[in-house]
């Protein structure tokens, strides 16, 4: 699924000379702003995709952008530019409109991890003393007891699973 969402960038026109500035400068210019505007989007953001987006035309959708290189760099800016110069009306500027794309950071979940909410630290709590309580050799201190509660692993073979395991497996197995 893909989404679109405008990033807030300072300052996002910037001169650029495009007869004495190389493909590096510019996409330099470009990244200075970008990683600005993403540092403080509010969600987290990560750049799989580093490269620089243009339009072929002033109506190109979005599908239709073309990336950057070094090689194909000048012979865009300049059909970019003479399109702007074939424009009847006054547009202002030349202005070249810029894409880059981000994607959410993802964060790392174990499958089975679930976050932890009052109920489910006392749900394993108590899972954990009734475990406990049925097997009064082991003597065990408030550490183990915390820990216990917070990080319940899975453990689908009892034979290799350690007490605090124990403890989750059998309540999944009643």
């Amino acid at each position: 699924m893909t989404s679109r969402t405008d990033v807030h960038v300072a300052e996002p026109v910037f001169s650029f000379d495009k007869e004495c500035d190389s493909y590096e400068v510019f996409c330099r210019k470009v990244e200075e702003r970008v990683v600005e505007g993403l540092r403080n989007y509010r969600i987290k953001t990560i750049r799989p995709d580093t490269g620089v987006y243009i339009k072929p035309s002033r109506t190109a959708r979005q599908r239709d952008c073309v990336a950057l290189t070094a090689e194909n760099f000048v012979p865009l800016i300049a059909s970019a530019y003479t399109n702007y110069q074939k424009r009847t009306k006054d547009s202002g500027p030349f202005e070249i409109e810029m894409f880059v794309l981000a994607a959410r950071k993802e964060r790392r979940v174990l499958p089975g991890t679930r976050h932890a909410t009052a109920s489910w630290v006392q749900e394993a709590a108590t899972t954990t003393d009734n475990y406990l309580e049925e097997r009064p050799d082991l003597q065990v201190g408030e550490i183990f007891r915390t820990h216990g509660s917070i990080s319940r692993y899975c453990c689908r073979t009892p034979i290799h699973c350690n007490i605090c395991a124990g403890a989750a497996y059998r309540r999944r197995v009643s």
